[in-house]
């Protein structure tokens, strides 16, 4: 079918799903399983009493079962009685749990914002959360994304414009990441179910935010006798490396060594029916529920058995193909919607994100691996003299193709953070108190939002945060006093310094109660140990989007490392777009615990160059040196390669940008 969502043209889509699921025609509600080699269907209906009322549901020509019944309720539980053993809907929207009964959604959904179109990729900035430990630990179990959803205003307050949410697909354990994906089409209970979802994403767009969401697709993990695993009764017993013979999991999987994965049984991409399944599940997201963009998890294994890069061996052209045909039907809605996928490949495969005409995947972008580990090396380094700044270089120029914003950087993503939050692995065990920690992280903080590519950090870190990242809100969960200690819930807060100020940064000049007001939270000045870091990312937020219109060049696709100091452990870069005042910004970067009260290096342009950042503010932490790095005319001379030479004061750890 055709669908065509409600709203503005901007939604509007000729993308065909496969009729399968649960939908609505003339005479009342279909529902159509592809069901291979199974013998007799029934529907299982419950009704408010949990009684059972059974439709035999007919055998189509293509292997797919249907039956029309009228009077089904939103909310209504049911299965398919396959050969006698119940089994949930595959492509169920929401569930009762993962080994449960699927419940019968019917997408219905008034959206508030019809307009929304994300920012250009050149300009995103990314919040990486888990639904499931970012909200307040008194927040519903049962109701984490409208949890999610009432913070919203702190993230608007921050100045990301995108969010990334862990998988919000139906998981099979209690607490989970969400990579152990069960009911790829149902949104976890936990968190809300589909309409959770929905009105979150409403609400992040009435805010100017963008929601990206990670999908598995290189495993599944069927839970329980309902589950997808071996839904009709056929599936090929096979051996591994001469192993003892284990079941297939039937016509969704792979039923030879290609299934095993370290997570769970890899799908069959070789199946039409079963790419159509993983490929209309990526379109449901993007236009039943809106979502901006999507972060593939894993890519490697979905385009090789072993999960290696170079290894034509073990190859999966289906997989590859499947990955192009997804980023093709993604790339026809982009025109409308500024819609973008990203491989977690780690490999520093170029082909990743070359076009699919070229023979590509056709990724918008990727996350880049080497930022993320020798960025976090340097960072965590004990002894100055072990810097490498060709290594700090080397991840600033780091590109795929002619694009500098097909890579995503990050200084900390969830992965390395189960192991080791970086701020432990600078100062281990002395976060709260440590200098080298504060220092070192606003750093490499500056590294990262100042290099090309799409930034993206995770939740917490711009707070300080040292508790290893988890699945537990009560112990790797934010912590929130970090941000301000004040122990009342946000929208009755009345700040106790009485430092609540109006959108402008002046005075309030409302004519309520602050307990009245509903933009409290967005207006407040935190008051915890660690506010001043949020205010150093806030900062580096608003020049890396060019909010003060001075710092248009960190948008740019130009870039010149023109000076590198290994010795004395300092890197400097231009950055432009289209060049002049207002555009080209130099970033310099002091990764030594000494400062300069005159640096001298060259710079691009004659004039007077203003300092729009110094992270040794102590705006940011009173225990900071405040260094004098001040205002520097350039003069004409030749130095690192440019026509020009200044000089600038620098502090320990620390990083500078100037622009005209």
């Amino acid at each position: 079918m055709t669908l065509t969502t409600e709203g503005t043209e901007r939604y509007a889509s000729d993308y065909r799903m496969q009729q399968l699921g649960v939908f609505r025609v003339e005479d009342g509600v279909r529902f159509r399983a592809w069901l291979p080699f199974a013998g007799d269907v029934k529907l299982v209906l419950y009704d408010d009493d949990r009684n059972e009322r059974i439709y035999p549901m007919l055998n189509e020509w293509n292997d797919c079962w249907s039956v029309t019944v009228a009077g089904v309720k939103e909310g209504q539980q049911y299965v398919y009685r396959v050969d006698g053993r119940d089994k949930s809907d595959p492509r169920a929207q929401a569930m009762v749990g993962a080994a449960d009964n699927s419940i019968v959604h019917l997408g219905e959904y008034e959206w508030k914002v019809n307009d929304f179109r994300m920012a250009p990729w050149n300009e995103l900035v990314i919040y990486q959360m888990h639904t499931g430990t970012y909200p307040d630990k008194t927040v519903e179990s049962s109701e984490l994304l409208k949890g999610v959803l009432d913070d919203l205003w702190y993230l608007q307050k921050l100045g990301v414009n995108a969010i990334q949410l862990l998988p919000t697909t139906e998981f099979a354990t209690e607490r989970s990441w969400g990579y152990n994906p069960a009911g790829l089409y149902a949104v976890e209970a936990d968190y809300g179910g589909p309409r959770a979802l929905k009105q979150f994403v409403d609400a992040a767009h009435a805010r100017g935010i963008a929601v990206l969401i990670d999908v598995v697709y290189n495993h599944l993990n069927p839970a329980g006798p309902k589950s997808l695993w071996q839904i009709t009764p056929w599936q090929q017993p096979f051996s591994v490396g001469g192993g003892p013979l284990q079941e297939g999991g039937g016509v969704y999987f792979y039923n030879d060594p290609r299934a095993v994965t370290p997570w769970g049984s890899r799908p069959d991409y070789g199946r039409p029916q079963v790419r159509d399944y993983l490929r209309d599940n990526l379109m449901m997201w993007l236009l039943e529920y809106r979502i901006d963009g999507v972060r593939f998890d894993s890519v490697v294994n979905i385009r090789n058995a072993k999960g290696n890069n170079n290894d034509p061996a073990n190859d999966l052209p289906d997989g590859w193909r499947m990955l192009q045909e997804m980023n093709n039907c993604v790339r026809a809605e982009h025109p409308r919607r500024n819609l973008l996928t990203i491989a977690e490949d780690l490999q520093g495969n170029e082909w990743i994100v070359k076009d699919t005409g070229s023979g590509g995947a056709g990724f918008g972008a990727q996350w880049d691996a080497a930022f993320i580990g020798v960025s976090r090396d340097q960072l965590a380094k004990t002894w100055d003299g072990d810097r490498n700044m060709h290594e700090v270089r080397r991840i600033i120029e780091g590109r795929y193709g002619t694009d500098r914003y097909q890579r995503v950087v990050a200084i900390e993503t969830h992965d390395q953070a189960a192991h080791l939050r970086l701020t432990d692995c600078i100062d281990f065990g002395r976060v709260d108190e440590s200098w080298l920690v504060r220092k070192r992280i606003g750093l490499g903080t500056a590294l990262m939002m100042t290099a090309p590519g799409m930034q993206m950090f995770l939740q917490g870190q711009e707070l300080l945060e040292w508790r290893k990242f988890g699945d537990d809100r009560a112990v790797s969960g934010v912590d929130w006093n970090r941000f301000c200690e004040i122990d009342k819930e946000c929208r009755s807060c009345l700040n106790s310094r009485l430092k609540c100020l109006s959108a402008t940064g002046g005075p309030c000049e409302k004519a309520i109660s602050c307990s009245d007001c509903p933009d409290l939270p967005e207006r407040c000045a935190p008051e915890g140990k660690f506010s001043g870091t949020f205010r150093l990312y806030q900062d580096l937020i608003r020049l890396r989007r060019n909010w003060h219109d001075n710092t248009r060049g960190l948008r740019g696709q130009h870039l010149n490392v023109f000076h590198v100091n290994d010795a004395d452990k300092l890197v400097a870069f231009h950055r432009w777009d289209a060049g002049g005042g207002g555009d080209d910004v130099v970033v310099i970067l002091n990764f030594a615990n000494r400062s300069y009260d005159s640096y001298t290096l060259g710079f691009p342009r004659g004039g007077l160059w203003q300092v729009r950042f110094n992270s040794d503010s102590r705006d940011y932490d009173q225990g900071f040196g405040n260094h004098a790095s001040f205002a520097t005319e350039a003069h004409p001379a030749s130095r690192d390669g440019l026509s020009f030479q200044g000089s600038i004061g620098i502090g320990p750890y620390s990083a500078l940008i100037l622009s005209q």
